[in-house]
């Protein structure tokens, strides 16, 4: 029974301390458990085989049962028992890759730790809620979700820190410091593309710098909020913004940030009156490409400013306003001439000869188009054959039908040189319908889409 008791013992011993070991701490408090552990045992078990030879001497009838440790003294034992609890230790850090005394933890679950002990409460709970949520689960995020990228390990670190300085900055109520600390908290969601939480903390610094009274802070954010807008496809909002960061630096006498905010506003009214102009909504258009013009005058942008009066008279020309559409492509074409552009003198002279064939004024339409074919011989094959094929259709209408030929058949000619089936056959319709009704003063012509 005793050495029973004795096995018991030193088994619950040691079950204790394998407990010890399961429980992850530092490094120098495991060796000295480990040593304070083996003393227990030590001391147990010369304890027990006392009170074993005592009852020994009472009662020779029991006999004890061989135990191999028993065999062994004190400094053996002491040693053995040692070796032992270091095969079991190495075995479980095998075991668990990374160890016992430095257990396997994340960045974030690291960072959030640090900043409880810290004592930044707020800190820990925003953090937390930032880098614990699944970006595709995330309701704020729309469209922007697949371009999103984790945060880095930098970015997870700066992000930790200007959390924690933004909690300091609250509870003392430094609302400059504020702005800027949630200026670079955005600038770390828009570099991972999580466009939507870069938006939140820009409005936040915006508030801030209210507060603050920071006007050219203020309009910093302003511009980094119409930036972001237009990544997000949100144009109506980034002209907004861009509108306000304008009206800013005015009043701050700032001529770099104003021809900067120019520019801007010149590419996002192209693109939505592009969009406006597509869904028929040509005064909404007109509108925007007349904003354009006058950005384009800031910023100094004069090829810009020529390309939007260009988009102008093509609007004016489906709203049946000739006159205003003649004046823009009239100004189109002097820019392109004094450029020695001549894709452009192409273009303004075909758009030139539609207005005036619109009014009626078709001698003057026709030396438009010759001369857009005559500068197209230096641009490409395409514009070539959709001069040639206008040409021919005009004279047509002048019932000249064998200039009209003769245009047709230039335009077949680009057209097997483009090998495109569908002016092919445009031009073969043309021809045979010319050929037919050369001696007759009736005409029907098939014009191709180019």
């Amino acid at each position: 029974m005793m050495v029973e008791t004795t096995t018991q013992s030193a088994s619950l011993e040691s079950s204790n301390l394998d407990s010890a070991h399961d429980n992850t701490s530092a490094s120098s408090n495991l060796d000295s458990a480990h040593d304070n552990a083996i003393s227990t045992l030590i001391n147990a078990s010369a304890t027990l085989s006392s009170k074993s030879s005592q009852q020994d001497s009472k009662s020779q009838e029991i006999k004890e049962p061989k135990v191999q440790w028993q065999r062994y003294t004190h400094a053996e034992m002491s040693t053995k028992l040692k070796a032992d609890l270091m095969a079991k230790l190495e075995l479980e850090v095998e075991r668990n890759a990374s160890g016992l005394t430095f257990p396997s933890i994340s960045m974030q679950q690291n960072l959030c730790m640090k900043m409880l002990s810290d004592g930044k409460p707020n800190s820990f709970i925003e953090f937390f809620n930032l880098t614990h949520s699944e970006a595709h689960e995330d309701p704020l995020e729309g469209p922007e979700t697949k371009k999103q990228k984790d945060l880095s390990p930098d970015h997870l670190s700066s992000l930790s820190e200007n959390l924690v300085k933004e909690e300091i900055a609250t509870r003392i109520g430094d609302f400059e410091n504020l702005s800027k600390i949630n200026f670079e908290i955005a600038g770390i969601f828009e570099n991972c593309g999580q466009h939507n939480k870069a938006v939140f903390y820009l409005l936040r610094s915006l508030e801030y710098s209210k507060q603050g009274k920071d006007p050219l802070h203020q309009a910093k954010v302003k511009f980094s909020l119409g930036n972001i807008n237009k990544k997000m496809g949100s144009l109506s909002d980034a002209i907004s913004w861009f509108e306000d960061y304008l009206v800013s630096v005015r009043d701050s006498n700032d001529e770099e940030g104003l021809v900067m905010g120019s520019r801007e506003l010149l590419e996002v009214y192209g693109l939505c009156a592009n969009k406006a102009r597509k869904k028929l909504q040509l005064h909404k258009a007109l509108d925007l490409f007349e904003k354009s013009v006058n950005m384009a005058d800031i910023c100094g942008d004069s090829r810009a400013k020529a390309e939007a009066k260009h988009q102008l008279g093509l609007i004016h020309q489906e709203l049946g306003e000739f006159h205003l559409a003649l004046q823009y492509q009239l100004e189109f074409l002097d820019f392109c001439c004094s450029e020695d552009d001549m894709m452009g003198q192409s273009k303004a002279h075909a758009a030139i000869a539609e207005t005036q064939e619109s009014m009626g004024e078709t001698e003057k339409a026709i030396q438009h188009l010759e001369a857009s074919l005559d500068v197209s011989q230096h641009v490409n094959l395409e514009t070539q054959a959709a001069a040639c094929c206008k040409l021919g259709i005009m004279y047509n209408k002048q019932y000249i039908y064998d200039k009209a030929l003769i245009y047709f058949e230039k335009f077949f000619e680009l057209a097997c040189a483009l090998k495109e089936p569908k002016l092919m056959d445009a031009a073969r319709l043309n021809i045979g319908y010319v050929k037919s009704i050369l001696n007759t003063n009736e005409s029907v012509f098939s014009t191709p889409e180019i």
